[in-house]
């Protein structure tokens, strides 16, 4: 009856041992797939910020061509009264240019904006599904050391 007892109290702490080792191996497990997605998120926000610094490049041509237009203009208003033909299309050209100039303002705060939401969201996702496993293997496991405790209790009695 003793070594019965002792037989089971030992099988018992085997099966605790195995179960916190279980335990610890899903939790290094949860972490390294939470900084796998960390990681693929913030390359992905890497890219993002790579794309709206070009983006910001590409409007800083625009202004220096918006700057050369001005000095365009100021050297059609020296002309003769030949080229005021040429200088009025000049000023077109450059009106163009402004529009071109706030639409792409534009695209680039709401690119911003979308990037922002969605880098936020992503996060978000990644925390939940994580937060969301980790629960779901927590109660699972706690289950089972019920069953087992409930195992030893009746075992015992």
């Amino acid at each position: 009856e003793v070594q019965h007892q002792n037989n089971m109290q030992k099988l018992f702490e085997e099966l605790e041992s195995h179960f916190r080792e279980e335990q610890e191996k899903t939790k290094l497990e949860d972490q390294r797939k939470f900084r796998s997605e960390l990681t693929a998120l913030e390359n992905e926000l890497a890219d993002k910020e790579e794309r709206f610094r070009a983006a910001v490049s590409t409007r800083q041509e625009f202004a220096g061509q918006l700057v050369a237009a001005q000095q365009r203009e100021l050297a059609v208003m020296a002309e003769n009264a030949k080229l005021i033909e040429t200088r009025e299309r000049l000023l077109n050209d450059l009106d163009a240019e402004r529009t071109k100039t706030c639409q792409l303002e534009e695209i680039i705060e709401r690119t911003n904006a979308e990037s922002a939401a969605d880098n936020e969201k992503h996060f978000k996702q990644g925390f939940y599904v994580a937060k969301n496993l980790v629960s779901l293997k927590e109660e699972g496991l706690l289950q089972q050391l019920e069953i087992l405790q409930d195992m030893k209790n009746v075992l015992l009695n």
